[in-house]
Parts: structure tokens; C-alpha cells; sequence
């Protein structure tokens, strides 16, 4: 366990090489611990809470200020270029860390993103003033349809995975409405995603009720180096509903772009 101010951060693993796994809205770093278990890759991995999420104290929370913080966080804890894989909002941190200081990224990982402006506003920003009102039922609700998709969300509200996730969204704090702001008021990446020079992979979920795939799949012609994966029975939030197949298809990825460089590295 690491703490580097302003952000807590989780250090898990040992390796040649490092990877920094940037969590979504709603969630923390804590929702990469399934995928990091069954990853059992060779990797140094470095798990922040974003500002105002989790145990990180709160302050600007712009995307822009966030992605500042993930490249101080790259800065300190590493000496070489590292991988990073982002989720929803993580992956918007992601790409503008990557495209401001392409130097610090051996490549990424964006999953459930786009590189559009909010297409829906009023739906989210109805869900924003829901958040603002009080977390109740109704309100974690819709932050689970709009998080999971539908194969998810059959399962019983006992499921062990479910039931932990709608247990974290009854305490979120009510400030977590800010982040949310943030989220769904951004401008378009389409400049930061066309910056970016390293290949990156696209994960989508077929059953995503946020961003549909074709909606990451319009990044494709910005990328120098992009490719997609959609997943089946999947939502918006592949990392938490299937982290085998995300940590098979990184795996793939990172061993491919290794490769390429010198050899296996991750």
C-alpha cells in the first residue's frame, strides 16, 4: 500500500514493467481487483482513486486536473514508459494523460469511452440532479443500468459481485455528483484521441446502456494505432462484468506491442 498526495493509491504486484489501472465514475480502484487476480501478469501495477472517489480527497475535479494527477502519479512511481488501461471515465483521464505526455505511456487500454461529447445531456444530467437529491434505491437503481449491462443486471441482487457494487454506490458521498458533472458536461476528445500516438485498444460491451459500441468505434479512424473488441453480454463496465476476457484480451495486447519493441515485457 502507497499513499502519494493527492491521490491513494494501491501498488499491487511485481515486474519488469508497470501499468497505472484508472477506475470509473462510481467506482474506485478497488474494481480492478478481479482483473489484476486473474491477470497473473509479471506487472507492477498502480491503482489510484481519482480525486473526490474512494479515499482521495477531493479539490478540482475537472478531467484535465485528474489526468495532471495520473501523469505526477507516472512521474514519481516510474522510470520507464508504463501501460495504462482506463474505464469510462478513467479511460477519458487516460487519453488526455496519454496525448499530453505520450513519453510516459507505452500504450492503452480504453474501455466503455468515446471520443464524443456527452450525446444523451439531459438524460445524464437528470441523473446528476438524482444524485444530488440523495442516494436512495431508485437512484443506484440507474447508476446499475447505466454501469452494467442486462446479463449483469438478471443476476440476483445477492450475487456476490453485484451485491458488493450496489453496497459501494449507497455510500457514495454526495459530492461524487461533481465528478458526475464533469463526466457528462466534457468536451469532445477528438483532438486528445487523435494525438494519441502509441496503439491503443478499444474495449467495448455489446449490452452497454451508456456508449454504444459504434460510438467507440468512430475513435478507430483518429487512432495511428487503434483496434476494438466488443464484448457479448457485457455492459459499460467490462472490468467489473468480465474480467477474464478483458485481462485475456490486455494480455494479448501488451504481449503484442512488447513484442514488437524488444521482447516480452508484460
Amino acid at each position: 500500500m502507497s499513499d502519494l498526495a493527492p491521490l491513494h493509491v494501491r501498488v499491487h504486484g511485481s515486474g519488469p514493467t508497470q501499468a497505472v489501472l484508472v477506475h470509473s465514475l462510481f467506482f474506485d480502484g478497488t474494481m480492478f481487483d478481479d482483473f489484476v487476480a486473474v491477470a497473473d501478469l509479471p506487472v507492477r501495477y498502480l491503482i489510484p482513486d481519482l480525486r473526490g472517489q474512494g479515499r482521495s480527497p477531493g479539490g478540482d475535479l475537472s478531467l484535465e486536473a485528474l489526468a495532471a494527477d495520473v501523469i505526477a502519479l507516472v512521474e514519481r512511481e516510474s522510470s520507464a514508459p508504463v501501460h495504462v488501461v482506463g474505464s469510462s471515465m478513467g479511460g477519458y483521464v487516460a487519453t488526455l494523460a496519454a496525448a499530453r505526455r505520450p513519453d510516459l505511456f507505452l500504450d492503452c487500454t480504453l474501455l466503455g469511452g468515446t471520443a464524443d461529447a456527452e450525446l444523451d445531456p439531459d438524460r445524464f444530467a437528470e441523473l446528476e440532479r438524482a444524485i444530488r437529491t440523495g442516494i436512495d434505491d431508485a437512484v443506484i437503481d440507474r447508476i446499475e443500468h447505466t454501469m452494467f449491462g442486462d446479463d449483469f443486471l438478471a443476476r440476483p441482487r445477492t450475487d456476490a459481485i453485484r451485491d458488493r457494487w450496489r453496497s459501494h454506490f449507497t455510500r457514495l458521498p454526495a459530492g461524487v455528483a461533481d465528478a458526475a458533472h464533469e463526466v457528462f458536461a466534457r468536451a469532445s476528445l477528438h483532438d486528445a484521441v487523435a494525438a494519441l500516438t502509441m496503439p491503443v485498444q478499444l474495449i467495448a460491451g455489446q449490452q452497454d446502456h451508456a456508449k454504444e459500441p459504434e460510438q467507440m468505434r468512430r475513435m478507430l479512424p483518429l487512432l495511428a494505432d487503434g483496434r476494438l473488441t466488443v464484448l457479448e453480454g457485457v455492459g459499460h463496465t467490462p472490468i467489473v462484468e468480465a474480467p477474464d476476457a478483458v485481462a485475456s484480451i490486455v494480455d494479448d495486447f501488451w504481449f503484442s506491442n512488447s513484442s514488437q519493441q524488444k521482447g516480452r515485457v508484460a
